[in-house]
């Protein structure tokens, strides 16, 4: 970690000339320099004041919502499927065909799907499509997830790297707070958010706002169970999401990130130009000046659904102004 620092802070970034640029590589820098931090204080109470500076904790608003959604949501939605699921093989040769259908636009696509033991659910990392050798997808869940990781996760990084501006591709400061609540909004835009996956979102933020009240893991596990009668596997699995590394914070980005999400979609902004890379909202006003300057290029690849008669029904609804309750109403 101290010959990384090194090297990152031998950028010269004050040599920038260009304001914008020279601001998106300081924010860089310091987004850098932060990570470095956690990677050397994992595992102990430090590591957790480091995600705070990088993620926040949810404020009282936001915990009253995740709340909200947890006691007046039901767990299964109307017409859900429980019965069938996908093993990893399967669900693996469905995202081939969807990863198939944006190759045949742009052959140059480098992303593949590997099957792996050591992860224990489904991820995108450095673009390619990461699926856990026991993980098993309900069919119901099965498109919105490829909506999710590869309709969005896989698109954004793409379309970062054709980008002149590189830093599309690794992410400006703040990414996760628009990419993941993207990739929510696909699910909900391909007819697949469920009650269940909005209540893991809830529960993702309540555990983040414990962990920083100072709960333990076994507090945290029993508010869930007893609280709100959550399935005992999904509340292990929300609550080691969170104290992984000594309390990792990442996760409320969700369902914050959607709701300021979905605050830009109703006041007019292009749900396109999201596509061209990853960045977080704050940053729209310098992205759109890049683009009218042609730093920044629109996106290669765009998600397929968006050319989806149903999807676009759904878009206008989000435009016209809809809460995340409406997100998972038949």
């Amino acid at each position: 970690p101290v010959l990384l620092k090194r090297k990152l802070f031998s950028a010269k970034v004050e040599q920038i000339e260009d304001p914008t640029l020279a601001q998106l590589f300081r924010e860089q820098q310091a987004d850098i320099d932060h990570r470095i931090n956690m990677v050397t204080e994992r595992c102990t109470r430090r590591f957790l004041y480091s995600s705070l500076q990088l993620y926040e904790g949810p404020d009282d608003q936001l915990v009253q919502l995740a709340d909200k959604i947890l006691r007046e949501l039901p767990e299964v939605s109307e017409h859900e499927s429980l019965d069938r699921q996908l093993s990893s093989e399967e669900f693996a040769d469905r995202a081939r065909q969807e990863l198939d259908f944006y190759k045949s636009q742009h052959s140059d696509l480098p992303a593949k799907v590997v099957i792996r033991d050591d992860v224990p659910g489904v991820l995108v990392s450095q673009g390619n499509l990461i699926i856990g050798k026991e993980r098993r997808i309900l069919t119901g869940r099965a498109e919105a997830l490829l909506s999710h990781e590869v309709g969005t996760h896989i698109l954004t990084n793409y379309n970062g790297r054709a980008q002149p501006f590189r830093q599309m591709s690794a992410g400006l400061p703040g990414y996760d707070e628009l990419q993941e609540p993207l990739a929510v909004l696909s699910e909900y835009l391909v007819g697949g958010l469920s009650n269940r996956r909005m209540r893991t979102l809830a529960a993702r933020v309540m555990a983040v706002h414990w962990l920083v009240e100072g709960a333990t893991f076994v507090d945290v596990f029993r508010k869930f169970t007893k609280d709100y009668e959550l399935h005992r596997e999904i509340s292990f699995s929300v609550t080691m999401r969170v104290f992984r590394g000594g309390g990792f914070t990442k996760d409320v980005v969700y369902l914050r990130g959607l709701l300021a999400l979905l605050d830009q979609l109703r006041h007019g902004l292009d749900i396109e130009m999201l596509y061209i890379g990853k960045f977080g909202l704050s940053y729209l006003p310098i992205i759109r000046e890049l683009l009218w300057r042609n730093v920044l290029v629109p996106a290669k690849l765009k998600p397929h659904f968006l050319e989806s008669e149903e999807a676009v029904k759904r878009l206008d609804k989000v435009k016209a102004g809809v809460t995340v309750f409406d997100l998972v109403k038949q």
